[in-house]
């Protein structure tokens, strides 16, 4: 498609008025021509097909901007190169040859990522926006795929435990987009397009205020797509020890340690193991820090053809202190928690800290 001489045709669909504004006020100053829909069905009324650039949010109130950008697609497979998806993380899928931006973005990050799509000299585009990554299906295990799983009565509450979980974080991942992500995307151009020529101390504290904006916008990124949402994949030697280390982030502990032995076991972990076995580690870090104060713990996993054991052990921080009564309530609810998985426990005292073993049956 060829841009005529007032420049290229942008169409960006989103569903806030403010952000509308916004993006039509950068990208006219840049020269382009620019209409604005708040709907999908307003977008399929303009004949979205016939835009240089389509900029697409994509969580549109109910509505998915990725539905237009499949519709499109369908009809012209090449309309992809046309297409910029908009997310501030943790809403929108991958689509084939369909540029991503993440926010919140200032005025040079939208200005870049438009221009990136229609400019003929590859050579000079500057590099591509911040991908957005997929979101699994809630309940889907890091690296697909089947493989063995827990046996016992109980085993099917892990998965349905990881199925709501999924579903809490999508929620929150939704409710972090539709506020603070899109408030702090209309504070950047905001910010930006109001700041022009200041003096030199003006400058410095715009320049400030920007960077502390920027920062929250990173964080907001990391918990509504990123790591802190997903199990780590899952297939390689770092998969299952990332997958416990990050199970555990939200324990009272300063460090988690995780280790197979033999070392190389790790490499052998059928993938459909590593959430499960990574569920089990959590459960029984988190029944034992309950009621055994403690700042670091090693977890050591050993699986066989029909079992599953997992070791910990539990280092104290300074100062801290636990009975004999804390030790037999710990080892109480392990035992209950192993019980209900069709296996044992085991949780004694180990020096000035503590060890435990949980073992459950595989199938």
């Amino acid at each position: 498609m060829t841009a005529d001489s007032a420049g290229p045709r942008v169409l960006a669909v989103d569903d806030l008025e403010p952000i509308r504004m916004l993006i039509d006020r950068v990208l006219s100053s840049s020269g382009y021509q620019v209409d604005v829909a708040g709907s999908l069905a307003e977008a399929r009324s303009m004949n979205p097909a016939g835009y240089d650039v389509l900029l697409v949010d994509a969580s549109l109130g109910d509505e998915l901007g990725t539905d237009l950008i499949r519709e499109l697609v369908s009809a012209d497979p090449a309309a992809a190169g046309r297409c910029l998806l908009v997310s501030g993380g943790g809403m929108a899928e991958t689509l084939p040859g369909v540029g991503c931006l993440a926010k919140p973005f200032g005025p040079e990050a939208l200005v870049h990522a438009v221009r990136a799509l229609h400019e003929t000299d590859t050579a000079s585009r500057p590099p591509p926006a911040q991908a957005v990554r997929d979101r699994p299906a809630p309940g889907t295990p890091a690296g697909g795929g089947p493989g063995p799983t827990l046996a016992g009565p109980c085993a099917a509450i892990l998965a349905q435990t990881r199925q709501l979980r999924a579903a809490e974080r999508a929620t929150i991942a939704d409710f972090i987009h539709d506020g603070p992500m899109q408030e702090l995307t209309c504070a950047l151009l905001t910010l930006r397009m109001a700041a022009g020529p200041a003096p030199a101390e003006l400058a410095a504290q715009l320049g400030e205020l920007q960077h502390r904006l920027d920062v929250a916008g990173r964080s907001l990124r990391q918990l509504t797509g990123g790591s802190a949402l997903r199990l780590a994949p899952a297939g390689d030697g770092a998969g299952l020890a990332g997958a416990i280390r990050q199970r555990c982030l939200w324990l009272p502990l300063a460090e988690v340690s995780v280790g197979t032995e033999p070392a190389e076991a790790a490499d052998g972990v059928p993938s459909g193991l590593v959430p499960l076995i990574a569920d089990v580690a959590e459960l029984a870090l988190g029944t034992l820090t309950r009621h055994l104060p403690a700042s670091r713990a090693g977890v050591l996993v050993r699986t066989g053809a029909d079992t599953a054991a997992i070791e910990l052990e539990l280092s104290p921080g300074n100062g801290t202190a636990a009975g004999p009564a804390d030790l037999v309530a710990a080892e109480e609810q392990l035992t209950e928690l192993a019980r209900a998985l069709g296996g044992t426990a085991l949780a004694t005292r180990a020096g000035p800290g503590w060890r435990a073993q949980l073992t459950v049956p595989l199938v």
